[in-house]
């Protein structure tokens, strides 16, 4: 279960960091840690020394909190609330995992009543996420942490289909993709732009096609109008809602939500 995964991750770091043993790293309220690889283990690529990890979150959360500012916002809202906890893992994805492993927020982590009525909002980038440029891991960081983390924090995680989640998450991810200036023609900007278009916000085009036909033009840009596009995504939640349609059609866990 991802509460167990999430509990056994965090565990480690701060009973390590506590120790002095594990590479810490605070950057704007914003614990990082780097988990080194148990010895003798086999990985599927070559694997990132913690401290170079940590460098590598550091710079890829600063360049977010710094120049994406709807990301930045959400992310200080969420401190407000409880810890905010990324942490690199190695280990991340296990060897059975169906999913690419750059990163996951693990929302059944989230206990406020183990922290004085406040949260804990945890993403572990693995070691796939944490060779990426910072401006691409920044904008995934944005996705797990912002667009998922915004979701718990409001109670509406349960409510809402997994396609939903990941729609306006990868929204927050367009946005942060577009703070950051990172190269809208890139492969990996593509498949994603592809990807959010046709899958995770199929069904979002669907409801303005249907209900708000003049607001699929804002989907034409190179860089969509995403402020525009998530208060058009209320509406459709809020539609969802009202038919009775929107946990009645959940679609079951994502891998992170399994392990």
């Amino acid at each position: 279960m991802v509460a167990l995964a999430g509990a056994a991750v965090v565990g480690f770091a701060l009973n390590a960091a506590a120790q002095g043993d594990l590479p810490h790293l605070s950057v704007q309220g914003i614990d990082l840690y780097a988990k080194p690889p148990p010895q003798d283990a086999k990985y599927d690529v070559p694997i990132v020394e913690p401290q170079r990890g940590l460098e590598n979150l550091r710079q890829a959360v600063d360049l977010l909190m710094r120049h994406s500012p709807m990301n930045a916002r959400a992310i200080e809202t969420l401190k407000q609330h409880g810890r905010v906890i990324i942490v690199y893992d190695p280990q991340h994805p296990p060897p059975q995992a169906t999913v690419d492993g750059i990163a996951a927020f693990f929302p059944n982590f989230f206990r406020p009543e183990a922290n004085g009525g406040e949260g804990d909002f945890l993403v572990v980038v693995g070691r796939h996420g944490i060779k990426w440029p910072a401006n691409e891991l920044a904008a995934v960081i944005g996705h797990e942490l912002a667009g998922h983390g915004m979701q718990r924090l409001r109670g509406e995680r349960e409510s809402m289909r997994m396609l939903e989640r990941e729609c306006e998450a990868d929204l927050y991810q367009e946005k942060a993709l577009q703070d950051l200036g990172v190269n809208k023609s890139s492969p990996f900007v593509v498949r994603f732009r592809k990807n959010m278009e046709n899958r995770s916000c199929s069904d979002f085009r669907t409801f303005q096609r249907r209900n708000r036909p003049e607001t699929l033009k804002l989907w034409e840009a190179r860089n969509p109008d995403v402020v525009a596009l998530l208060a058009v995504f209320r509406e459709y939640l809020r539609d969802l809602r009202a038919h009775g349609r929107a946990a009645a059609l959940n679609a079951g866990p994502t891998e992170a939500e399994r392990r």
